[in-house]
């Protein structure tokens, strides 16, 4: 009944009704509306051909097939494209219709159909399009027919392939094609047999296609054609192929007389122009693993800047470190130019190789400082035991930074308690980053030599050394290291107390009640510096003890320093419960107006009606417009 009434719809005039009933016909599957709809896709109005091409596709069906095959012969392209592409979706629902037209008498038509058939990809039919292949009078029927058995992609299609392969080179192009498509290893015999039997631009297609295929068998042939070929266009291809099939199985596959001569024909390559070419050129020299191919990759190595393409830069450094540790890079490692010898190093720190190490090691003191940065974080990172002498000579000689750091990191990896003096010697050192890495060695290596060379540095004069020396020791994490420690609490300068404080909180990480009675007294220090680091340590350290110090950060409220009454609001918006809101409240009307923000954003965290109704007495009072938005979005979040 719904469909009687779609039919009726589909004789209306009115378009908008018209394009509800065709939609609704697709909707409904609406068998009996095929032929209007057909009608339809033929119509000019383009609203309506597209609706009609949708519901065609719904209702789909072998009725919906015959019913466009008219359609294939239809004078208007757009019309016909409209019924292949919906044919190409469908036509399974009735390949008999569309085999039958295999043998009709109109060229174009038997193209058309070949093209849908390909697109269906049933195995049904194969040997029509086989039979269209190597029958049909129209070579533009036969190369469709190619290119769709190859769309299709059955094995089955090979012998009628093969077959075709002495047709006009049209035909023969996307013979190859399919061949490539289908990638069946049987086919290989097939293309091989006809090398040489057609153009250069045949032969070309056939390498390409025998490399795509990737059988192992057709590489002797390949090999052998290297040698007959004048082309140099040809020869490429057969690199290529080869280097494609094999990858690194040349190495085992090729005897060491053809790795050599092999060798050349990928040189070759390399200095073809197209970069693509090179990149298959030096994966081949990788893969080959002959250590002289080494010059000729590194060469194009420099060639490319890593930053600017860094895929191709790893691609060729690969390659380079397949062929392993080789003179060729130790005479680059050794190159005067530091730039070169940077990138020869580069290849070397990938080797986890001791030979490499130890070659490193040699050259050390003959190259500049960004080698030598080079070469020592290496030695640090792959070295042990056996490589302290080299530590131990580099810490008494280096004057670089990041030199003598990677030493000192080293000792620490291998606790080189008797190295204990000569580390703690650069506690002293000019250069912060170098006394802060001797620092965090020490604290590992924590000999007693360590510990009064740190309890001497306390007791000096120069700021510098007293504080790494309180710092030390708070990094021990020792209690009786308490009382040099405590003379920092007390000294004159803020810098010194408020590391102090931070040491003490070292020692005392693990008992937070006498944490508290410890430090708390600096919150009252006349250094801002030293009041806010003992606010900070507080709450880091409160874990599960943060109403123990809701007094000490409500008092803190009231410090004359707005960062220290801003740090007390962060704190009191993470704590949130058990607040006195009153007090925070009170900053609204706070001098600056960072403390204000702060104070808005802690109540909205703090929650509550008295948070919103003191927000929103806020925003009737002041003027501050920027103030009154962050109020209001509080608001809305509350």
């Amino acid at each position: 009944m719904e469909c009687l009434n779609i039919l009726q719809s589909l004789k209306e005039h009115d378009e908008s009704i018209l394009r509800e009933a065709i939609f609704a016909a697709g909707e409904y599957k609406c068998k009996e509306a095929i032929p209007v709809l057909v009608d339809l896709l033929q119509s000019d109005n383009i609203g309506l051909q597209e609706a009609a091409e949708i519901s065609l596709r719904k209702i789909d069906g072998p009725e919906t097939v015959e019913a466009l095959v008219p359609l294939l012969s239809h004078k208007d392209p757009s019309v016909r494209n409209i019924a292949i592409d919906i044919l190409k979706d469908i036509g399974d629902q009735n390949l008999d219709s569309l085999i039958a037209l295999l043998d009709s008498e109109d060229r174009d038509i038997r193209i058309f159909v070949a093209d849908i058939l390909g697109s269906i990809k049933s195995v049904i039919v194969v040997m029509p399009l086989c039979n269209l292949l190597l029958n049909d009078p129209d070579v533009n029927v036969r190369q469709q027919a190619a290119v769709s058995l190859g769309n299709i992609g059955h094995p089955e299609a090979i012998k009628c392939l093969k077959k075709a392969l002495n047709d006009e080179e049209w035909v023969q192009f996307s013979v190859i094609e399919a061949f490539k498509k289908i990638k069946d290893p049987s086919s290989a015999k097939y293309l091989l047999d006809f090398l040489g039997k057609g153009s250069e631009m045949i032969d070309s297609m056939i390498i390409d296609t025998l490399g795509e295929i990737g059988t192992v068998k057709v590489v002797p042939v390949l090999f052998n054609k290297l040698k007959e070929y004048s082309s140099y266009f040809l020869r490429l291809k057969v690199v290529e192929a080869i280097v494609k099939i094999l990858k690194e199985q040349i190495k085992f596959t090729f005897s060491e007389e053809e790795k050599k001569e092999f060798l050349n024909y990928l040189r070759e390559a390399l200095q073809d122009e197209d970069e693509e070419i090179q990149d298959i050129a030096i994966k081949g020299l990788g893969y080959l693993g002959l250590p002289e191919a080494s010059k000729d990759i590194f060469q194009k190595l420099l060639e490319v800047d890593e930053s600017a393409d860094p895929e191709r830069y790893d691609m060729i450094k690969d390659s380079l470190l397949r062929l392993g540790f080789n003179e060729y890079l130790k005479e680059e490692a050794l190159n005067e130019d530091e730039e070169i010898a940077l990138k020869a190093i580069d290849i070397l720190s990938e080797f986890k190789d001791p030979d490499v190490k130890e070659f490193l090691k040699s050259i050390f003191w003959k190259k500049g400082r960004d080698v030598q940065r080079k070469i020592s974080n290496y030695v640090f990172l792959v070295g042990d035991e056996r490589d302290k002498e080299f530590f131990v000579d580099v810490l008494k000689k280096h004057m670089d930074g990041t030199v003598i750091k990677n030493g000192l990191a080293f000792m620490g990896k291998i606790k080189a308690v008797d190295c204990d003096e000569l580390v703690a010697s650069f506690l002293e050192h000019p250069f912060p980053d170098v006394r802060e890495k001797a620092l965090e060695i020490c604290v590992i290596l924590k000999t007693n030599k360590i510990v009064d060379r740190l309890i001497k540095l306390t007791q000096q004069q120069d700021l510098t050394k007293k504080i790494t020396g309180i710092v030390g020791l708070g990094k021990l994490g020792d209690i009786e290291y308490e009382k040099y420690i405590s003379l920092g609490l007390k000294d004159k300068a803020p810098k010194v107390r408020k590391v102090a404080v931070e040491a003490i909180s070292n020692l005392y990480k693990d008992d937070f009640l006498t944490l508290l009675s410890k430090i708390t007294p600096y919150l009252k220090d006349e250094s801002k510096d030293v009041r806010l680091k003992t606010l900070e340590i507080l709450y880091k350290l409160s874990n599960s003890n943060k109403d123990k110090i809701l007094s000490f950060v409500e008092e803190a409220l009231d410090d004359e320093d707005k960062w220290i009454r801003i740090k007390a609001l962060e704190i009191l918006g993470d704590i949130k419960e058990g607040i006195n809101v009153d007090k925070v409240i009170s900053l609204l009307r706070d001098k600056d107006k960072l403390v204000q923000i702060k104070a808005i954003e802690t109540l909205g965290k703090i929650g509550g009606h008295k948070s919103v109704q003191a927000l929103l007495n806020f925003i009737k009072d002041i003027k501050d417009f920027e103030l009154i938005d962050i109020a209001e979005k509080v608001l809305e979040k509350m």
